[in-house]
């Protein structure tokens, strides 16, 4: 029986709202999550093309975050390093 490697997250893709980012205009269709989690309203939402972040509402759109929330999500953990494995990777492309 095979494992996974020590540190690693199971991600999985779900289709989305054809949408596009409020910030650079990069068209979103699906959503990755880690855990194998499906994005519920309240979740967020981060362009790969550009590391926005956007919240989905009630109907799994993508929406501008309000202020209050925008402080809560300075202060989460898992986006912080979300943010900065989507820079990695944008950077990483760019080179």
């Amino acid at each position: 029986m095979s494992q996974k490697p020590r540190g690693s997250f199971p991600f999985k893709s779900f289709p989305t709202h054809e949408e596009f980012c409020a910030h650079c205009g990069h068209d979103l269709d699906r959503a990755t999550t880690s855990g194998g989690l499906r994005p519920t309203p309240g979740s967020f939402s981060v362009c790969i093309a550009c590391a926005h972040v956007a919240i989905f509402d009630d109907q799994l759109r993508r929406r501008e975050t309000t202020a209050a929330e925008a402080k809560q999500l300075l202060a989460n953990t898992e986006l912080q390093q979300m943010l900065q494995l989507v820079r990695e990777m944008i950077r990483a492309r760019s080179h």
